[in-house]
């Protein structure tokens, strides 16, 4: 087989439930110059018999110890021949034409880096699906991302190679949000789009899965999206600020504060560009306000409150306290 052009990367871990779907709508492609790597994490449950039972020429298996989500995903791209990387986790899968959709997007517009798309998300527990569009320009999509909400689901996402790679790939440090902060410094390299289409059905469900087995207890996704904008502020105004006390400032606010921090600035940013955006990108923003609201009234009483109106306040914020606070700063003393 000639080098394709898309590597579709499906991250694994015992879903021997959920692949055959997987693969199958991989098999279902409109569009054909793709290959297929699926790492397999050290999967129990028999995922890698009926891989190996479903092999096709198109279809590469990576077996490799149990590691980070993150970490079995760049494993995979490091395998793969194609210009494109297309993700597409193991239980979840790609509607026909997801990847000639994509494919002539970024095909047509070379300055655009990254592309996702329309979801179908279904609740495994609830047998329930809803169907999600999100921002199609870049505008918008940066938006969303600096509010902290994603609106690029992973397994929508298809992206260019030579980006990844500048990039650096995937950050280990960023765990529980991996995703959101690598399609974060994508949009800082070039254009964000997503498809006005669904592309891509996701599946919510409670098991043994990579997910939730690897990913650390405590701080959530919210935390970690939040550190990101803010360690990105940081770098587009060229501030030395250490991860860590970034991390402990949040860890100060808390979960919920946080959320309520995320909420505000979604409301923020609708306000400022209630004239320069389309109507989509607006409820959404609006959507995730209200979704929080009461969150926000919690803790809008709260000191750091005043001074967290947008990420640039909320950097600030953030190194006033490390100059009084010596845990926030990193220095020791001694007792």
């Amino acid at each position: 087989m000639n080098d394709p052009l898309v590597s579709v990367i499906t991250n694994s871990y015992n879903c021997a439930k959920y692949l055959p779907a997987n693969l199958e709508s991989m098999l279902a492609q409109t569009y054909r110059n793709w290959e297929h790597i699926v790492i397999d994490c050290g999967s129990k449950d028999g995922s890698v018999e009926l891989l190996k039972s479903k092999q096709h020429p198109r279809l590469r298996l990576l077996e490799v110890p149990f590691c980070g989500v993150a970490k079995g995903r760049m494993l995979g791209i490091d395998q793969s021949r194609g210009e494109l990387i297309a993700i597409l986790d193991a239980d979840d899968t790609a509607f026909p034409q997801r990847l000639s959709r994509q494919v002539s997007l970024l095909n047509e517009h070379s300055d655009i880096v990254a592309v996702g798309g329309g979801v179908v998300a279904f609740n495994e527990a609830t047998g329930r699906e809803k169907s999600h569009l999100y921002p199609a320009r870049h505008n918008g999509l940066m938006l969303m991302l600096r509010s902290g909400f994603g609106p690029i689901p992973h397994s929508s996402l298809t992206y260019r190679r030579n980006i990844y790679d500048k990039l650096g790939g995937y950050s280990e440090k960023q765990e529980k949000a991996e995703d959101f902060d690598l399609i974060l410094r994508m949009g800082r390299t070039g254009r964000l789009a997503s498809e006005q289409a669904l592309v891509t059905r996701l599946l919510t469900h409670r098991s043994d899965s990579h997910t939730f087995k690897h990913r650390p207890k405590g701080r959530d996704e919210n935390f970690y999206a939040t550190l990101s904008i803010l360690m990105d502020t940081a770098k587009a105004r060229s501030r030395e600020i250490p991860s860590a006390a970034i991390e402990a400032w949040l860890d100060s606010i808390g979960v919920e504060g946080i959320q309520a921090m995320q909420a505000r600035w979604a409301l923020r940013s609708a306000a400022r560009n209630v004239s320069r955006t389309d109507l989509r990108t607006l409820k959404l923003l609006m959507k995730c306000f209200l979704s929080r609201f009461r969150k926000v009234l919690r803790n809008r009483g709260n000191t750091w409150w005043r001074f967290t109106a947008t990420p640039e306040d909320a950097l600030a914020e953030c190194q006033h306290q490390m100059k009084s606070n010596p845990i926030l700063s990193g220095e020791r003393h001694s007792i």
